[in-house]
């Protein structure tokens, strides 16, 4: 069962509040509150505890439907429309081999290598079912969104060459990190247009090596405060305790630099699978700062710890206004006659046909 959630189609507003001061750039929105979505977070919580997990599903699908009810491009607000059964019976498949593979851990080591191999050969198959799930329930103006990559693409970009950079000591990775960004944007469509990729390696080079450096930065980190510790340590005057809470905050500090560390290489792929984007003649412009988005992730993570969970969708909310207030869509000649092209070229009916494998993994 899906969910109505279709509207008419609808023209570009004329009100200049809706357009940035590049007269062509259609700026993205987001008008969520955080109070708002508290109410959503906190019932959709206690159901899911309440069911043992089965309303989670539900509880997605309530949520996507208000970040994408709030999130807008020239005025027009995205439509998610996925029905939450495939979305639990995506969650069961998932809980199913977790339950596997931690049971033949106690079972036969031999057993538990066959299923990490197994799985190995499903992820390809897990990912390209949630990108196409993800895509086909998602619309702009109407038309709806599509993925058609395949699982041998999918295994060559996220097995076959992250293992063969091993070869290399690693020095390809950044080429296989934008091999694998080119495949996801080039990939989906938006109706019947699809979009294409354009980068540099190097640009992928500069993000992972600036990454390294932040990686050494917490090496450094880590020493500093190993120093600390080894002086409170060495002090006949110290106690155990004062030992075990510097080993704390030594451990601390260090994982939330790592950790800080995949965020910025996260969001500066993203600011560049994103200035890398044309659909048709069209194209995204982004500004997302890669270590902003480390700061604000680091900061969510100390305030959420610190409200005991109560400030997590105060922290969502921050996170969806920040990367809509830095992207902007840069339609070519007139928007609406690219609109109604990609109508025109949308699958006739792909988009609602009934799929025994249409399920998303995602969590």
């Amino acid at each position: 069962m899906s969910i109505p959630f279709d509207r008419p189609e609808q023209a570009l507003p004329n009100d200049a509040a809706y357009y940035s001061e590049d007269a062509r750039a259609l700026p993205f929105r987001f008008t969520g509150r955080s109070d708002e979505y508290f109410r959503i977070w906190i019932v959709n919580l206690a159901l899911t505890i309440l069911t043992l997990g089965v309303y989670s599903a539900w509880a997605k699908v309530r949520s996507e439907r208000y970040f994408y009810g709030n999130t807008s491009v020239g005025g027009t607000p995205f439509e998610y429309l996925a029905d939450p059964v495939a979305i639990l019976k995506g969650r069961g498949l998932a809980a199913l081999l977790l339950l596997a593979y931690v049971g033949s851990a106690q079972i036969s080591p031999f057993l538990n290598l066959g299923l990490t191999f197994l799985l190995m050969f499903l992820f390809p198959w897990m990912l390209t079912r949630s990108l196409a799930f993800r895509a086909r329930y998602s619309a702009w103006r109407s038309i709806r969104f599509g993925f058609d990559g395949s699982y041998g693409q999918a295994f060559k970009y996220y097995i076959l060459f992250p293992f063969a950079s091993v070869f290399s000591l690693y020095l390809a990775f950044p080429l296989v990190a934008r091999l694998q960004t080119e495949w996801l944007a080039s990939q989906h469509r938006y109706g019947g247009t699809r979009l294409r990729f354009h980068s540099e390696a190097s640009q992928f080079y500069a993000i992972y090596l600036l990454a390294f450096v932040g990686m050494i930065g917490a090496v450094v980190a880590m020493v500093l405060l190993s120093g600390v510790l080894g002086s409170i340590f060495g002090n006949p005057g110290g106690q155990r305790g004062d030992f075990v809470l510097v080993a704390y905050l030594t451990l601390g500090t260090v994982y939330l630099m790592m950790f800080a560390v995949g965020v910025y290489v996260r969001a500066a792929t993203a600011n560049l699978m994103f200035n890398g984007i044309e659909v048709g003649d069209c194209r995204f412009q982004s500004s997302i700062s890669g270590w902003d988005m480390a700061w604000i992730f680091l900061t969510n993570t100390l305030a959420i710890i610190c409200s005991l969970g109560l400030l997590y969708p105060w922290a969502r909310i921050r996170v969806a206004k920040y990367r809509a207030d830095h992207l902007q869509f840069l339609p070519s000649g007139d928007p609406d006659q690219f609109f109604a092209d990609a109508a025109s070229s949308a699958p006739a009916f792909g988009a609602e046909a009934a799929d025994l494998f249409d399920l998303d993994i995602s969590w």
